[in-house]
C-alpha cells in the first residue's frame, strides 16, 4: 500500500483562526510517501512552499518513484532539488526516475553520504538480491551532482534547510537534514519509530553514541521524521532507539560470554545462534519490521552484532559515560546468569492442567522476553481469568533469580526467590521472610518451578506448601508445546 497523505502544516503567528486577523501563510506543507514492504516501508517526504517543492530521499524502485513524482507533479510547481540522508539503495534508488518525471533538478548531498552510494549500489548489486526486482530497480545510480560539507545551509523553493553528518551509524553515513522553517528533522535511517534499529552493518556503538549525539544537537526540535514509519518527538524517539541498540547489544554479548557456546572459531555454535536469533526476535514482536519477518531480521543484526562484539572483546573501545554500568567481572556474570533463562524467551502455546483435579487440559499462552537494556525478562500470562506480568531476572548481589509477579485484578506483588539445580531446574518459592502474605492464621507458601524439556520444550509447576516449604505439593502445570511465530 502506498500513501500520500499531507502531514503536517504549520502556520506562523497565531495557530488559530480568529475573524478580523489575517493569518501569516504557512511557510511549508509536509507530504509524506510510503513505499511498500518490497521497498522495506521506506518513507520519502516533500515539502511545498508558495514557490516550489524540495524532495528529501527518493525510495528505491522506479514504479514507488513514479507514484511519489506523480502526487508531486500535480501540485502544478516545479521541483527545486533533491536532498538524500544516507547511502542506502531504498532512499536514492529512485532519484534518476523524480528527476525524468519532473524535469532536471540539482541533487545534494554531504560529502560522505555522495561518496558512499556507489560502493553501496555495486556492492547489493554484486549480492545479487536488487537483481530480484528486475528491470524496476535502476541499474545505474543517479549521483548527487551537488556535494556539500556536513554543516552547509540550503535554501530551496524559499525554504531553509542545514544539512549535518552523524558519522556511520546503520549506513556507512547518516546525515539529518533540520528544516528550520518547520524546525522539524529528517533523519533518514538514523532513527526508526515503533521499529527495531537495523544493526547488521556492525556499527551499534557508533549509533549508540551519535543517537546520544542527535539529542543534544537538536534539542529544540519539535518533531523527527525518520525514514521508515512515523514522526514521534526527539527524545522519546532517542530513548526507544537506544533501548533497542543496548538491548540487542547485551542479549549477543551474553552468548559470545560463555565458552560453552562457541565454536572452534570463536563464533557461535548452531545452537547458540538459533537461541539467539530467538531472543532478537522475540524483542521484535509487536514492532514493524520494515517487510521481513522478525526472525529475519533478528539474523541480520545478529550477523553484524557478532563480528563486532568479537572485535570489541579482542580490543574493546572506550566505554563511554552512557555505557559504564559494572564492572566487566559483574556484567559478565549478569550475562551468564540470563543465558540460562533462553529456554523460556519466546512466546509459548500450551496447555495448563490441575494435577488433582479430573477435569481437561485448558489452552494458555506464556511469553517471556528481554527487558530494557536486556537485564532481565519481561513475561505475561493469564490464567482463571487473571492476567499475570511477570519480571524474571537475576540478583547479583545475593546470587538468586528472582521473579516478580503482578495480577491485573488485585494487583498484589508476589516475589519468589531461586536458583538452579544441578539437572538445570529454575526452582523458585516464596518462603523467604517479605516474600508471602498471611491470611489470618493461615501461611500458603508457593514454589514455581521451570524444568526444561525435550525438542524445545519446558514445563512450569506452581505447587503450594502448608509447612513452610518442607512438603510439595502441586496445584497446576504449564506445558509448553508450542513456539509462536
Amino acid at each position: 500500500m502506498r500513501l500520500h497523505v499531507p502531514l503536517l502544516t504549520l502556520a506562523l503567528g497565531l495557530a488559530g483562526s480568529t475573524p478580523g486577523i489575517a493569518q501569516a501563510p504557512a511557510p511549508a506543507r509536509l507530504h509524506t510517501h510510503a513505499a511498500d514492504a518490497r521497498s522495506y516501508d521506506a518513507n520519502a517526504f516533500w515539502l511545498e512552499s508558495t514557490s516550489g517543492l524540495v524532495l528529501i530521499d527518493a525510495l528505491m524502485l522506479k514504479s514507488d518513484a513514479r507514484l511519489l513524482a506523480a502526487a508531486m507533479k500535480a501540485t502544478g510547481k516545479p521541483l527545486a532539488g533533491i536532498l538524500i540522508t544516507h547511502p542506502h539503495l531504498d532512499h536514492f534508488g529512485g532519484v534518476r526516475t523524480v528527476i525524468e518525471t519532473l524535469g532536471p533538478a540539482p541533487v545534494y548531498a554531504t560529502r560522505a553520504t555522495a561518496a558512499a552510494i556507489r560502493p553501496t549500489h555495486d556492492k547489493a548489486m554484486a549480492e545479487g538480491w536488487p537483481k530480484a526486482h528486475g528491470a524496476d530497480y535502476d541499474a545505474e545510480p543517479y549521483a548527487p551532482d551537488h556535494v556539500v560539507e556536513s554543516g552547509a545551509r540550503l535554501e530551496l523553493a524559499g525554504l531553509r534547510f542545514e544539512l549535518h553528518d552523524l558519522g556511520p551509524m546503520e549506513a556507512a553515513n547518516n546525515t539529518v537534514i533540520h528544516n528550520l522553517d518547520l524546525n522539524v528533522l529528517f533523519t533518514g535511517d538514523a532513527t526508526v519509530a515503533h521499529a527495531p534499529v537495523y544493526v547488521g552493518e556492525g556499527r551499534s556503538r557508533r549509533s549508540i553514541e551519535a543517537l546520544e549525539r542527535l539529542a543534544r544537537d537538536f534539542p529544540g526540535v519539535r518533531r523527527v521524521y525518520s525514514g521508515h514509519y512515523g514522526p514521534l518527538p526527539l527524545r522519546p524517539l532517542v530513548a526507544q532507539n537506544l533501548e533497542g541498540v543496548r538491548s540487542a547489544r547485551a542479549i549477543v554479548a551474553a552468548r559470545l560470554a560463555d565458552p560453552t557456546e562457541l565454536g572452534p572459531d570463536g563464533t557461535l555454535k548452531p545452537a547458540a545462534r538459533e537461541a539467539t536469533v530467538r531472543a532478537l526476535a522475540a524483542r521484535m514482536r509487536n514492532q514493524a519490521t520494515y517487510g521481513m519477518s522478525a526472525r529475519t531480521l533478528a539474523a541480520l543484526n545478529l550477523a553484524g552484532l557478532e563480528t563486532e562484539l568479537k572485535a570489541e572483546r579482542s580490543a574493546p573501545p572506550p566505554t563511554s559515560a552512557s555505557e559504564a554500568r559494572l564492572p566487566e567481572t559483574m556484567r559478565a556474570e549478569l550475562r551468564q546468569a540470563l543465558a540460562r533463562l533462553d529456554f523460556v524467551v519466546g512466546r509459548w502455546a500450551g496447555t495448563a492442567t490441575r494435577p488433582e483435579a479430573s477435569g481437561a487440559a485448558t489452552p494458555a499462552e506464556v511469553g517471556f522476553a528481554p527487558g530494557p537494556g536486556a537485564s532481565h525478562l519481561v513475561g505475561d500470562t493469564r490464567l482463571d481469568g487473571y492476567g499475570y506480568v511477570l519480571t524474571l531476572g537475576y540478583d547479583l548481589f545475593q546470587k538468586v533469580y528472582r521473579l516478580s509477579v503482578v495480577d491485573d485484578v488485585t494487583g498484589l506483588v508476589d516475589v519468589f526467590v531461586g536458583g538452579f539445580d544441578e539437572s538445570g531446574v529454575l526452582a523458585l518459592a516464596n518462603v523467604a521472610p517479605g516474600t508471602h502474605y498471611r491470611a489470618g492464621a493461615d501461611v500458603v507458601h508457593t514454589r514455581l518451578t521451570l524444568r526444561p524439556g525435550p525438542e524445545d520444550r519446558w514445563q512450569w509447576e506452581v505447587a503450594d506448601s502448608r509447612d513452610a516449604g518442607r512438603t510439595w505439593r502441586a496445584r497446576r502445570v504449564f506445558t509448553a508445546e508450542q513456539r509462536l511465530p
